[in-house]
């Protein structure tokens, strides 16, 4: 199975189980670009697509770093769900995660994927 096959299965499974969803909106191409920029490295596709489609937020009870734009267009920094280059940045000063790394998740728990 492709990448744009299991893309479309995880829209599936969002949808089939839109309850334990809490997306908050895609972000611009031209707002990606520039984090990938500003973090030092270009997501993973799978994650790019996310990024567009979805944005930040929840699947049952695991918080999906992600990005947020505001009504004006400009990305939110660190409200309530982490975005991901405040995580990335904050785990990369904290617990030295390799620069060729992000964090995705975070399970509510204190384990941060």
């Amino acid at each position: 199975m492709g990448l744009k096959e299991r893309l479309q299965n995880l829209e599936i499974l969002v949808n089939r189980h839109s309850v334990l969803c809490d997306f908050e909106g895609g972000i611009s191409k031209a707002h990606l670009e520039t984090r990938e920029k500003e973090l030092g490295f270009y997501f993973p596709v799978s994650y790019c697509w996310f990024l567009l489609t979805y944005g930040v937020g929840f699947f049952g009870d695991m918080e999906l770093f992600g990005l947020k734009e505001t009504a004006d267009g400009e990305i939110c920094r660190g409200k309530s769900i982490p975005d991901v280059i405040w995580a990335t940045n904050y785990f990369r000063q904290r617990a030295g995660i390799p620069q060729n790394c992000f964090v995705l998740c975070g399970s509510g728990d204190g384990i941060y994927y």
